[in-house]
């Protein structure tokens, strides 16, 4: 194990890291604020298509999995290792998906923190009729949109050009 970490200097990635850590500290920061404004039940504004409001989610995503918390942990836990492999393995020299994937750990360890210390995740965000989420719900997804469109067009195209190159 400490070879790789010598051979990849991956400790010293001033992308990936620091993305983690402010995603994970603005996640709890922002949780902690409304917790402590917004727990008496007031939505705020109360007539729009973006609120605030304390709202807690036993649940993942859209509400699937309801009081499926240790499933949920364990799969959260399972999903961050594999995003450490895709960050040793594929995105390393590569600044923008250190950058995605810095959003998704996050992200994830965000709402990891609070399904294992409070048995739930705490959503604040409405907007119009999409289900409440968080910063962390907010991270993981534009670090997956990101991660899929450089994988998935950016990469292909390069393929592109040198599979056009050699004819």
């Amino acid at each position: 194990m400490m070879d790789i970490i010598k051979d990849k200097n991956i400790l010293k990635d001033f992308i990936f890291w620091p993305t983690i850590v402010v995603v994970f500290l603005l996640d709890q920061l922002s949780k902690n604020i409304v917790t402590n404004i917004f727990k008496d039940g007031k939505i705020w504004p109360e007539e729009s298509p973006i609120r605030l409001a304390y709202v807690t989610n036993t649940g993942s995503a859209f509400g699937l999995f309801q009081n499926a918390t240790l499933f949920l942990t364990i799969a959260s836990i399972i999903g961050i290792c594999f995003l450490f492999y895709l960050y040793y393995y594929k995105a390393n020299s590569k600044p923008i998906l250190r950058f995605a994937l810095g959003l998704m750990v996050g992200g994830a360890l965000g709402n990891l923190f609070d399904r294992v210390y409070q048995g739930y995740v705490v959503d604040f965000i409405g907007v119009w009729w999409w289900p409440w989420f968080n910063i962390a719900d907010s991270s993981v997804s534009v670090g997956t949109f990101i991660l899929v469109t450089v994988l998935l067009i950016f990469d292909k195209s390069k393929q592109t050009k040198i599979s056009n190159s050699d004819e």
